[in-house]
């Protein structure tokens, strides 16, 4: 979908497949209630400035999180340039992102 538009998300996501896997990009600057709604999904991939938009318990819900920067309440260990690092239920540690 076009960056900026809001309105188009909107209307889409509720005829989205819960089980498809959702990609946003810039999620900060997305209405509040958009986020909400996103933040609601169980596939869901997001990017962006987050702190003071979503909470540590909003992200710890998901079962698997990439973390690229810090995140308050988060402890990562120090990451180079295309590392994050993981957390899930059954995992964690650095993983490497090629630079393509």
């Amino acid at each position: 979908m076009e960056n900026g538009d809001p309105e188009a998300l909107i209307a889409v996501l509720p005829k989205i497949d819960s089980s498809r896997v959702i990609f946003v990009k810039n999620f900060e600057i997305l209405p509040e209630k958009v986020r909400n709604d996103l933040l609601k999904r169980k596939s869901l991939v997001i990017s962006g400035d987050l702190q003071g938009i979503v909470t540590k318990d909003d992200i710890l819900k998901f079962s698997t999180r990439i973390f690229f920067s810090p995140f308050p309440g988060v402890d990562l260990p120090v990451l180079e340039k295309y590392q994050g690092f993981m957390l899930s239920f059954e995992k964690k540690g650095i993983v490497k992102v090629n630079n393509l």
